[in-house]
């Protein structure tokens, strides 16, 4: 086999798994987050079978995921957010660990932690008129 015969085959398999990578991405996947106000700048979103099974909350706050909305058309509403609000997002997560593209850096150290960037969201639960209430 010739070298330019070994380099067109290289490229096809390296073409073939970028490809193939994308396509994985482009399957959106919904998962259902509850937030959890942390006394941090943190990620506040846990899943629901994190928050069933784990019951020590340093390691809760380790599983905890960032959110990212697709557009800004679709980010939440300032009624969203309360403590134990269920939200059903559809979308999928950063490769890796990072920061949202709209996450504010403060003097605090926060580690980087898993990223979901949502294209839409379902309300499953909210608190907003219990922990807002004008009573």
């Amino acid at each position: 086999m010739n070298q330019n015969a070994v380099i067109i085959l290289l490229l096809s398999f390296f073409f073939l798994a970028c490809e193939k990578k994308q396509n994985t991405n482009l399957q959106k996947k919904k998962i259902k987050l509850q937030y959890v106000a942390w006394a941090c700048e943190c990620p506040n979103w846990v899943t629901l079978k994190d928050i069933a099974e784990i019951e020590d909350e340093n390691s809760l706050a380790k599983k905890s995921i960032f959110i990212e909305a697709e557009t800004e058309d679709k980010e939440l509403p300032e009624t969203l957010g309360c403590n134990g609000d269920i939200i059903e997002f559809t979308g999928n997560f950063y490769p890796d660990l990072g920061y949202p593209k709209n996450y504010i850096k403060t003097k605090q150290k926060v580690d980087k932690a898993r990223v979901f960037k949502y294209s839409e969201y379902k309300v499953i639960k909210s608190n907003y008129k219990t922990t807002h209430n004008s009573g």
